[in-house]
């Protein structure tokens, strides 16, 4: 069975939008675990620098879809 959906630019942006959000929230809970850590290995600190560039950079991509 096939089904065709036709989904419209703004049902599209809303979906971008909702999910930007739920990634820039798991990124800030990982950041906060990473944050806790006293004395973190090496990797843990290179999973923590990664973090914070991906935040940044999710945080510039949901500005265009009005992202707060």
């Amino acid at each position: 069975m096939k089904i065709n959906i036709e989904v419209d630019h703004e049902l599209a942006d809303t979906i971008v939008k909702k999910d930007i959000e739920w990634h820039i929230g798991a990124v800030k809970e990982e950041v906060k675990k990473f944050k806790k850590i006293k004395k973190p290995a090496k990797f843990q600190i290179e999973e923590y620098n990664y973090n914070q560039r991906l935040l940044f950079a999710l945080k510039i991509v949901g500005e265009y879809y009005g992202v707060k």
